[in-house]
């Protein structure tokens, strides 16, 4: 029998490939998608509540429900990767908690899920982890929009708390933000049923087995460790990287 969330994938895939003639029914499904999505991860964070309690964990509880919110808070252990560099994430987006969109592990690399996940949230970061464990990633705090239906591309614009950065990279550089230049395209958001899940505007386009890191970066970032493009995996395009796993969280 499969789980809700494999069906939520599934759906998510035929969804993504159906005809976008109409373009308003359209978006309205894939804001009911989100909101499912949403109601899942509450039921999920409920019965991993239940779980920790049944098994009288001393430590303390991988997800709390707060009483001033509406959502799941995640702890680090739910992305055990930026364990260390949590206290610098905070004080780079002025932010204390966050709780978990999209998880490529859990929801597969694939843009109709990635969309689903994180159509219209505010305050996103995402964290690329590739195979050779770098780590890198980008923060808006300007809405998501929906994918786009009939373009190749939308962009979160001229978000002037926009940065991207390297928290582990080939160089042994220390985590590093990077700042656009001049405001422009930021975040880009690509449709459902196509190859590319995600990417930033002159930064990199993440695509399962065939990722890429645009070489022009340093013309458009203000670099401050001279390494250029090949910052965050070591090299750029038309070298490809692999990616191990894609999150997107929410910071509040």
């Amino acid at each position: 029998m499969t789980t809700a969330r494999e069906q939520l994938t599934q759906l998510q895939n035929t969804i993504s490939k159906l005809p976008k003639d109409n373009q308003n029914v359209y978006q309205k499904i894939l804001v009911l998608l989100s909101d499912f999505n949403s109601r899942l991860e509450k039921l999920e964070g409920c019965k991993s509540l239940e779980s920790s309690s049944e098994r009288e964990e001393k430590s303390a509880p991988r997800i709390s429900i707060t009483a001033s919110t509406n959502f799941i808070s995640y702890s680090t252990s739910e992305i055990p990767e930026i364990n260390s560099d949590l206290s610098l994430l905070r004080q780079w987006t002025g932010k204390q908690t966050f709780r978990l969109l999209f998880d490529s592990s859990r929801d597969g690399l694939l843009p109709a899920a990635f969309n689903t996940t994180t159509s219209l949230i505010t305050n996103m970061m995402v964290i690329v982890i590739s195979s050779d464990n770098y780590i890198f990633g980008t923060f808006n705090s300007y809405s998501v929009p929906p994918p786009p239906v009939s373009s190749d591309t939308a962009y979160i614009e001229k978000d002037p708390n926009y940065f991207v950065f390297s928290l582990k990279n080939p160089h042994g550089i220390v985590p590093t933000r990077f700042s656009r230049k001049r405001l422009s395209t930021t975040l880009r958001i690509c449709p459902s049923d196509g190859d590319v899940v995600v990417g930033a505007s002159d930064c990199f386009s993440i695509i399962p087995n065939n990722s890429y890191i645009i070489p022009t970066f340093g013309s458009y970032y203000i670099d401050t460790t001279g390494k250029g493009a090949d910052i965050f995996v070591g090299n750029h395009y038309p070298s490809r990287f692999s990616v191990k796993k894609v999150y997107a969280i929410q910071w509040v």
